[in-house]
């Protein structure tokens, strides 16, 4: 089943993240729990496991564990590459590539480096000996927040049919935030309402709709 590629999706690892590394047994650390739910009900995340507990637990089990829905298990992947650096990150890419094309409104937590390449959508845990902290908690959501803006940008292409450039301009000239009336098509969309364009909608809407109008005849 495709996912829509607005759909934000959190691959999750667990030794580090959820459990503190530090020898023990495989219990859940429950201050780290309790942040991995913050961040994925401000973010209305699903979950997408890329932890190696997978081989040792069913999803029901999981699910138990972690006290929340998990959306799917993150396959392994059948390659014939020699070095496994970044084989987690080429796992996440197949998953994407099969379930959401063409998205970038993911974002994973992991608690080592050579799984992910630099300047992927990943948060490493500041101390994995400790697991997830307020600390990764606030950086995450930097993170998380870049993916957000590329999805709002993404939403007001498809709904108003505007190229790259229309929309650097319109975000340019409402200061760097999204004009309120293309605010309210985008959560319309969410609510899986369709984007009309009503008598409600703000005065300003004809003087928007004219500057985009001059910008398609300049183009």
């Amino acid at each position: 089943m495709k996912e829509s590629k607005y759909e934000f999706l959190l691959f999750l690892d667990i030794d580090g993240v959820l459990r503190a590394d530090n020898g023990r047994d495989q219990i859940i650390t429950e201050s780290c729990l309790k942040i991995l739910h913050r961040i994925i009900n401000e973010r209305k995340a699903r979950v997408v496991i890329t932890s190696t507990w997978k081989e040792a637990f069913t999803k029901k089990e999981l699910e138990r564990k972690l006290r929340l829905p998990i959306h799917a298990i993150c396959n392994d992947l059948e390659d014939n590459y020699q070095d496994s650096s970044y084989r987690r990150y080429r796992e996440v890419k197949a998953y994407l590539n099969q379930h959401a094309p063409g998205s970038n409104h993911w974002l994973a937590l992991d608690d080592k480096g050579k799984h992910y390449p630099p300047k992927a959508n990943v948060h490493f845990t500041i101390d994995k000996s400790v697991g997830l902290t307020e600390h990764d908690y606030r950086a995450i959501n930097g993170i998380a927040s870049k993916t957000s803006d590329s999805e709002t940008t993404d939403k007001i292409k498809d709904l108003l049919g505007l190229s790259n450039r229309e929309i650097q301009i319109l975000i340019e000239r409402s200061g760097g935030e999204v004009n309120g009336y293309i605010t309210k098509i985008i959560r319309k969309e969410i609510e899986n309402m369709p984007p009309i364009i009503d008598s409600d909608i703000d005065e300003g809407m004809a003087d928007l709709e004219s500057e985009l109008r001059n910008m398609q005849l300049k183009r």
